[in-house]
């Protein structure tokens, strides 16, 4: 059974989040037990895991897309954007009617 689109694509937007928290953290616990003044490992550690999620988001919504797309095809034998693109200009008017 597959997974909704909409509940893959919230998990991974936690996960982003998660991602970025944790890298957080390290870099925090990295400050600390450098002593620095300036919480440079903090940003530095948020940037990079906010960065991982973000790419790991970008790809599951790519391939979450696609499958969506690979669907439509095979139930309505035509992707929705080509459809239109198919139309002449009378079918459109009718079609908008």
């Amino acid at each position: 059974m597959s997974t909704a689109p909409w509940l893959r694509l919230t998990g991974a937007g936690l996960e982003l989040a998660f991602v970025a928290t944790l890298f957080g953290g390290i870099g925090a616990v990295v400050d600390r037990a450098v002593g620095s003044e300036r919480p440079l490992g903090l940003a530095m550690g948020g940037l990079v895991g906010f960065s991982l999620g973000m790419i790991r988001f970008i790809r599951l919504a790519t391939q979450t897309s696609k499958a969506q797309r690979e669907v439509e095809v095979r139930v309505e034998g035509h992707r929705s954007d080509q459809a239109d693109e198919q139309l002449t200009p009378r079918d459109k008017q009718r079609h908008d009617k």
